[in-house]
């Protein structure tokens, strides 16, 4: 099969599974949670058949620090802003809005989706749990291929997060850093994302770079629009290296096994 044949329709089948989880979750009725069981077990048995004839040869992790709906619910009650917070997150962490344009809304997952397509690429993608950040230091010997995601807003609002995340993301030597702040989000949530990249990354947003146990050789820390954040994230892949012939079965060794009920694999 083409690839890329294979991977719009891995696209395709993704969004179809995405629409069936989510009908699934709201469900009530067990004989229709059973159907919609069943409908997503043939869903994801297609696409790993797609991914096989895609003969994928180029993969690399993404590592999301984000938040759901609920939590950030939990903790934004007395905010005048909470409503246009609140519109920012989803059911699951990768629901996240990273980017709005005029009435667009684009997602982390669908512009992951999106990258994933354009760049034939297999992306996989772990979550940290907002009370697990130490899950970073699973990754062992393959943290040097693993782009680190951070949603500031997160970052702001919920108090499991206060460590410094900073000093977590050098104790391992990652692949990359990304904090996307969108030019078009409400100027309040903006101005709570600045706070905490500064309060957190003090030492990159200070220029003291070599402060690093190893130099981190891409860091973004603004990227206002999704076109900026895929021109970096392609930068960062290709221009770095990540990508190796022998990254197709790297991720499922011992050390990693920690974050394998957070794992989506696109």
């Amino acid at each position: 099969m083409d690839k890329i044949e294979g991977l719009k329709l891995i696209e395709l089948l993704n969004e179809k599974k995405n629409d069936l989880t989510q009908a699934h979750i709201k469900a009530s009725d067990a004989a229709q949670r059973f159907s919609l069981k069943k409908e997503l077990e043939e869903i994801e048995g297609q696409i790993e058949k797609y991914k096989k004839q895609t003969d994928f040869s180029k993969s690399v992790m993404i590592l999301l620090v984000s938040a759901d709906r609920k939590s950030i619910q939990k903790h934004i009650q007395s905010e005048k802003d909470k409503n246009e917070i609140e519109e920012l997150y989803g059911e699951k962490e990768f629901d996240w809005i990273m980017y709005r344009e005029e009435d667009k809304k684009y997602s982390f997952i669908n512009l992951l989706i999106e990258f994933q397509t354009k760049s034939k690429t297999q992306l996989k993608i772990c979550m940290v749990d907002e009370s697990e950040f130490s899950q970073l230091t699973a990754l062992g010997s393959q943290k040097e291929n693993v782009i680190v995601i951070i949603d500031c807003l997160a970052l702001h609002f919920i108090p499991n997060y206060k460590s410094d995340i900073c000093a977590e993301v050098n104790h391992i030597t990652i692949g990359g850093c990304l904090i996307p702040i969108c030019e078009n989000l409400p100027l309040q949530a903006k101005q709570y994302m600045r706070k905490a990249r500064e309060q957190r990354f003090r030492k990159i947003c200070g220029h003291t770079k070599n402060d690093f146990n190893v130099s981190l050789f891409h860091i973004e820390l603004e990227l206002p629009t999704k076109n900026d954040f895929h021109r970096r994230l392609s930068n960062i892949i290709f221009g770095n290296n990540l990508i190796k012939e022998q990254v197709r079965n790297h991720y499922d060794n011992e050390s990693s096994k920690v974050l394998q009920n957070s794992k989506i694999v696109l």
